[in-house]
């Protein structure tokens, strides 16, 4: 009974099963099984019934071919009667048993159960598995034709600019003045220099050198004239024993002062500390040195940083943007450095009567050129530096060397000019200088003599400098000697001799005994010998016929001698009486006055400082066309050899019926764009900072702003970058054929090229410039290669900017397979998050605001020796 019962189930569940196993025949012979109960969206089954389990999906066993076929990435036909397969490219399945033709102006990827919209300026013809996205071509067209317009506005807009700046100098010593209204009624509008008999000189023009007396006086404002006063002033550079370097001792108890109206030149033999000894003052030493004794300022200790928007400092070495022209650096230092409140007027007269006083107005739109580029002379740049600093009406004016490389004529004038300026204005006048001609050697009002070793040896009058040596040294000079060559010669040969009397024997009051000889008029003249009489300061040599002090349309530095004469004796008084209230008198604490002056404001030197930089590149278009034409013959190659797919695992319950699937080939073609954007960007952005370095250093210690600068420079970059994509991701996007739309394509890109540059701002500031490019390149191509997980460690891999596009680009790319493969599966194994491309386009910007945070800290606290030189 029992066992009848177990045999009537039996052939129950055997007709059961029988009448579900699916039936149809396999190309391999073999039983198919079945998948699914239905057929999901996206496939095909033409034969499927949902009433008849007879025809629900199945798998058979794959062919040899077909399985060759799936190993190579490709997917086979259907391997039995009732087996699915996907909707094919260039078609789509509204149900399981259609597969119609892509219609026009739509594009159907493999797996689609419906068509995709093509959108605007794309092409798609009925058919097509892809869009064709023309509009990357127009947008391609449009930047390069807007940067032709651009190029020759440009032109237009400088050729303008020049021209006007020639027909402003030419009216300029007819109708402008600096002069401050009501300054003692000795300025008004007019240009006519005042005479001391009967109150009014003859009418005439006024010479450069007027008017930057006149700015000079009109930017110093109420503060008092600046006297420095340093006492037993020393450096020592400490040794390393380690090492075996013993301590070097650069200053040895230099005692003077530096007061104004008066050029003190600082003298002395190779090794004797001159430029040290401005460094000092200025307080630009090694904070690791040991600095001695006190400095002063009008009989107050106070730091040098207080005074920088007031003071001056020519380096030894022309710094200065090499690119732009002589008239361009000087502007930029008079509108960065010039009090605010002065009006555009009264800075380009400024300017213009520098450019003038420095003999500069014939090549003023010339660019400075290098040892590569054709420029203006070497004297011409030395001039150059010096007005950069003349046209910010210092209270304090250093010097580190200015007449080297300068004709002896040149070198002559330009002294000149700084004698009139300090004599009249009463500017605060320091120099180191070698060799000077015996009429330069006649200009000079002071003189601080140093010994090798730094040590003192003279402090006081020029012109009592001969009468010290010969009455207390024996040191009797030839009249056909230079003094300044005879006395380095016995400097350089008695030095010690010298140091010892100067320390022992009382020099500084030997200076004052001789000084009072002289107001007694018991001290004979010094030149009585000589050819050149003292008294006939520069200008002896224009009453030879010198022709810039003839041609009455000049705007030469050269006046004549008994104008000057009475220029100089009328503002005598006045400046005898300033000096004396300014050695009664500090300067405001700063408290009572934080800025001694105020310059231009933060935002006007960002975008000064922005304008620049724009007009830098716009002088420099060969490598921006380099730079171009690599992003465009790389986004060539790039979009024609890579290719941009994906292609996952099925999901279940099609699972098996999967190809070799290709889900790394989004992060590799990334790769390739982030290699060659890298090749592209990261040397060109080390050069934004790297070569002008020194210039930043310059400015900022004469008052620039740190994140002003910056900021100007880094934003300058913007249209650079942008040029750059518009030459890479078009051609590109339209080559490889993404299904990411190219906006979201040309953002990317985009920001990968601000992350580049942003990190080459960090090297360039790290490096040295030989280093810098190298090691650019190579940390660019390390973090585009960041694109995937692995054995990168996450947090360094956070860091990179390709990692964030490569999820952007995945998101798009996979986003018509998510409902036939395995998306999911595969974004867990390359690291990645779907559904958040906002925040990856996010990150992309954060990155390079990152590096360029980090830049911003390097140039202000680092110094890239220390770390690789």
């Amino acid at each position: 009974m029992y066992l009848l019962s177990a045999l009537v189930v039996l052939a129950v569940i055997f007709e059961a099963v029988s009448a579900a196993a699916p039936v149809g025949t396999c190309l391999t012979g073999s039983t198919p099984f079945e998948l699914s109960t239905f057929c999901a969206p996206g496939y095909y089954c033409p034969l499927y019934n949902a009433s008849d389990n007879s025809t629900f999906p199945v798998q058979c066993a794959a062919t040899n071919d077909c399985v060759i076929t799936r190993l190579t990435t490709k997917f086979c036909s259907a391997q039995g009667t009732y087996e699915p397969v996907l909707c094919k490219a260039g078609n789509y399945c509204p149900s399981t048993s259609e597969q119609i033709e892509c219609p026009e102006d739509h594009y159907c990827p493999i797996g689609q159960y419906e068509p995709i919209k093509c959108g605007a300026m794309t092409t798609c013809d009925a058919g097509s598995s892809k869009k064709q996205e023309w509009g990357s071509l127009l947008a391609l067209g449009i930047g390069d034709i807007a940067a032709v317009i651009l190029y020759f506005f440009l032109l237009w807009y400088k050729a303008r600019q020049q021209q006007s700046i020639k027909d402003r100098c030419a009216v300029i010593p007819i109708n402008i003045s600096i002069a401050e209204e009501g300054d003692a009624g000795r300025r008004t509008d007019s240009i006519n220099l005042i005479d001391v008999e009967g109150g009014k000189l003859p009418k005439g023009q006024r010479t450069a050198t007027e008017v930057l007396c006149e700015g000079f006086k009109r930017a110093r404002g109420k503060l008092p004239l600046m006297i420095l006063e340093f006492e037993q002033l020393s450096l020592t550079i400490p040794g390393d024993a380690s090492k075996g370097r013993k301590p070097l001792t650069i200053l040895t108890g230099v005692t003077g002062s530096i007061r104004p109206g008066k050029v003190t030149a600082i003298m002395g033999p190779s090794g004797a500390g001159k430029t040290t000894l401005l460094n000092c003052l200025l307080g630009k030493q090694d904070g690791q040195w040991e600095l001695g004794g006190s400095l002063l300022i009008n009989g107050q200790r106070e730091t040098m940083t207080r005074f920088r928007t007031i003071v001056g400092y020519v380096p030894q070495d022309d710094i200065m943007h090499r690119d732009l022209t002589v008239y361009e650096n000087i502007a930029y230092a008079a509108n960065i450095r010039l009090p605010r409140d002065w009006t555009t007027q009264q800075r380009n007269a400024m300017i213009d009567a520098t450019i003038s006083a420095m003999q500069l107005s014939h090549v003023q739109h010339v660019a400075i050129g290098d040892e590569t580029v054709r420029g203006v002379s070497g004297g011409q740049r030395k001039r150059v530096n010096i007005g950069m600093e003349v046209v910010a009406a210092p209270s304090l004016l250093l010097l580190d060397e200015p007449t080297s490389g300068l004709d002896s004529t040149a070198a002559m004038e330009i002294c000149g000019v700084l004698k009139q300026l300090a004599a009249v204005s009463g500017i605060t006048v320091a120099m180191v200088i070698h060799q000077p001609r015996l009429e330069i050697w006649q200009q000079l009002d002071e003189l601080l003599l140093l010994a090798k070793g730094g040590f003192t040896v003279y402090q006081g009058p020029q012109r009592l400098s001969e009468v010290f040596f010969a009455k207390y040294h024996d040191v009797h000079l030839q009249p056909q000697d230079n003094p300044a060559d005879a006395l380095m010669d016995i400097i350089a040969s008695r030095g010690p001799h010298l140091v010892e009397a100067w320390q022992t024997q009382q020099g500084p009051e030997k200076v004052q005994v001789l000084l009072q000889l002289e107001r007694d008029g018991k001290l004979g003249s010094t030149y009585a010998n000589r050819d050149a009489p003292a008294s006939s300061n520069v200008y002896h040599s224009y009453e030879k016929g010198t022709p810039s002090s003839k041609s009455s349309s000049s705007n030469s530095i050269a006046v004549e001698e008994a104008d000057f004469l009475k220029w100089q004796a009328y503002y005598a008084g006045e400046l005898e009486s300033k000096i004396a209230q300014s050695t009664r008198m500090g300067f405001p604490s700063h408290s009572e006055c934080p800025h001694l002056r105020h310059t231009a404001s933060f935002f006007r030197q960002w975008y000064l400082a922005c304008v620049r930089s724009l007009w830098k590149q716009f002088a420099n278009l060969s490598s921006l066309w380099l730079e171009i034409g690599l992003a465009l013959f790389a986004s060539g190659v790039m979009g024609s050899l890579a290719t941009m797919k994906y292609q996952g695992i099925l999901t279940a319950p099609y699972t098996l019926l999967s190809p070799t699937p290709l889900e790394g080939l989004i992060a590799d073609f990334f790769f390739t764009v982030g290699l060659a954007i890298s090749l592209s960007a990261a040397s060109a952005g080390v050069s934004v900072f790297g070569e002008e370095l020194v210039i930043y250093r310059r400015e900022v210690a004469a008052g620039h702003n740190h994140l002003a600068y910056f900021l100007g420079v880094v934003l300058a970059q913007y249209p650079r970058l942008l040029l750059d994509t518009l030459h890479f991701a078009p051609l590109v996007h339209y080559l490889a054929q993404p299904l990411t739309p190219f906006s979201a394509f040309f953002v990317v890109v985009f920001q990968l090229y601000c992350a580049i540059y942003g990190m080459a701002f960090l090297v360039s500031f790290l490096v040295s410039r030989k280093n810098a490019a190298l090691l650019a390149v190579v940390l660019s191509l390390m973090f585009s290669s960041m694109t995937a997980k692995g054995g990168i460690p996450e947090g360094i891999q956070f860091l990179s900017p390709s990692r964030w596009a490569v999820e952007a680009l995945f998101d798009y790319e996979t986003r018509p397979y998510r409902h036939i493969m395995d998306v999911t599966r595969s974004a867990d194994d390359g690291g990645y998050t779907l559904g958040r491309v906002p925040l990856d386009l996010a990150l992309m910007f954060i990155m390079g605001i990152f590096y360029r945070v980090l830049a911003y800290i390097a140039m202000r606290f680092v110094d890239r020796k220390i770390i690789i030189s």
